[in-house]
């Protein structure tokens, strides 16, 4: 699996088409909490995916990995 990277050094790279990122893995300032987002370039700010409960900015992004690629399905 990936390094985490700091949101001061890089964010994730977004589809140039929409100004949305991939899914990735990010870890949540002092709490350690991690959530699936995505990240927008347009307002530079990170949301909850889709997938889950509300798409809102979530706030104290320290972090970010890309999500490793799913298994292999098995005929």
């Amino acid at each position: 699996m990936s390094e985490w990277i700091s949101v001061e050094i890089a964010v994730p790279r977004a589809n140039k088409e929409h100004s949305e990122s991939d899914d990735v893995l990010v870890l949540m300032g002092e709490s350690g909490e991690k959530a699936v987002c995505w990240y927008n370039a347009k307002t530079d700010s990170f949301h909850v995916s889709h997938h889950y409960a509300t798409s809102d900015p979530v706030l104290c992004i320290t972090h970010w990995m890309p999500l490793p690629e799913p298994p292999e399905q098995k005929p």
